[in-house]
């Protein structure tokens, strides 16, 4: 994905293809954008849960949160059964589909109630708020490099590196 304060360029806008054509091994099932003003994520998907309707990104019932998620939630039922009693409406069976209306109903800290390993990015389109997360224990890869207003995300670095304003160096420090 590509997060940019002042909004996505056309370069970001190509860029993102390549960043997620590098990552077709990681999901070859399916290849989805979405483009806000600020913000650009490419997802490739492996089809395990919801074969025929889980396409991400997914969004909230009201449309203003959208996400993408590498990720695994075990616990998917358990808060799927939770937010459909405060209202909650799912239209697919997919465990990162209680990503965006846990994020709904309960801000940032929705993070921990999340069971499983997962990486993702949750856009709050009203706020035009970035929230990118990973599990506890850091199975699911998230990385990500600043340039120039704004920054990159991916699963992996090479995706990364699909983008012309990456840095190639080393940080030391790091």
């Amino acid at each position: 994905g590509i997060y940019r304060q002042g909004g996505l360029s056309d370069v970001d806008r190509a860029a993102l293809a390549d960043m997620t054509a590098a990552i077709v091994h990681r999901g070859p099932d399916e290849e989805t954008f979405f483009y806000g003003n600020n913000v650009g994520f490419g997802c490739r998907r492996l089809s395990i849960i919801d074969v025929a309707d889980g396409h991400q990104p997914m969004l909230s019932n009201d449309g203003n949160i959208v996400s993408v998620a590498n990720a695994e939630i075990y616990n998917h039922d358990e808060l799927r059964k939770d937010l459909s009693a405060r209202g909650g409406c799912f239209k697919t069976r997919c465990d990162v589909e209680v990503i965006p209306h846990l994020y709904h109903s309960e801000g940032k800290d929705f993070v921990g109630r999340l069971n499983g390993q997962f990486a993702f990015a949750v856009h709050d389109k009203a706020s035009g708020e970035l929230l990118l997360g990973r599990d506890q224990t850091g199975i699911a890869p998230l990385f990500w490099t600043r340039v120039d207003g704004g920054f990159l995300f991916a699963s992996e670095i090479k995706s990364i590196l699909c983008h012309p304003q990456a840095p190639r160096g080393l940080d030391l420090a790091g």
